[in-house]
């Protein structure tokens, strides 16, 4: 059906519903556009309309990661948390955890936090957002920190810390400012205690995860002795 909606050669647009991931091969290469709209109640085939035809501009994020194909998850029985969820894979995926699409744009300036900051104390990262497109819209700002791959402990590759939904006319800015704190500072050690070490870390703020999304990124160093969370 969808081969021959597409040999039309009109606008094809898919509107998915599901509860959980689904892999869009020929679909993410064919169709002009994928809703992804859930389980939808009595309101949800108004809510598709709206979305379909303008009248609403949607903000939605992806809360789970659509692989490419089966092949890249690992085994049931694995639990060394290798390329498992966005957090530790490193394949390309087809969407991002954390992804989703506007009917406007946005641009993210320059981090503005402190350079260091001492183990046990909280510290606040903040960036200043503004619609660049022609249409008002709501914005998901997400806070990813990454921290270095050491080898000897398994490290994410990148973890959310914070995200804030804000509406934005067009033209308009608003600084958005995440407080870090020292439990999300921290890493799990090899004996099980949550612990935050001294190094240097990246902060990126952006619509989505980094180098997938528009946003901006920072470093942070992290002094001092080792501060055990719990």
């Amino acid at each position: 059906l969808m081969t021959d909606l597409k040999k039309t050669g009109r606008p094809l647009i898919l509107v998915n519903m599901s509860g959980s991931v689904m892999s869009f091969d020929w679909e993410s290469r064919n169709a002009d556009a994928i809703l992804q709209a859930w389980y939808g109640g009595q309101a949800a085939g108004d809510a598709i309309t709206d979305v379909l035809f303008g009248d609403y501009n949607p903000a939605g994020r992806m809360p789970f990661t659509t692989y490419m194909n089966d092949e890249d998850l690992p085994d049931f029985e694995d639990y060394s948390m290798a390329n498992r969820t966005y957090r530790y894979f490193k394949g390309d995926v087809r969407y991002p955890f954390g992804y989703g699409l506007s009917y406007t744009t946005f641009g993210y300036a320059p981090l503005q936090n402190a350079s260091t900051v001492k183990t046990g104390e909280s510290i606040q990262v903040t960036t200043t957002v503004t619609n660049t497109g022609k249409r008002a819209g709501d914005e998901v700002v997400q806070l990813y920190v990454s921290h270095p791959q050491n080898g000897n402990t398994r490290v994410p590759l990148r973890a959310l810390k914070g995200f804030k939904r804000i509406h934005l006319d067009t033209g308009e800015s608003r600084q958005v400012t995440f407080t870090l704190s020292p439990e999300e500072l921290s890493l799990v050690d090899e004996k099980g205690n949550q612990v935050e070490k001294e190094g240097t870390v990246e902060l990126y703020i952006g619509g989505g995860q980094p180098y997938k999304s528009e946003g901006s990124f920072g470093e942070l160093k992290i002094e001092g002795e080792k501060y055990v969370v719990y």
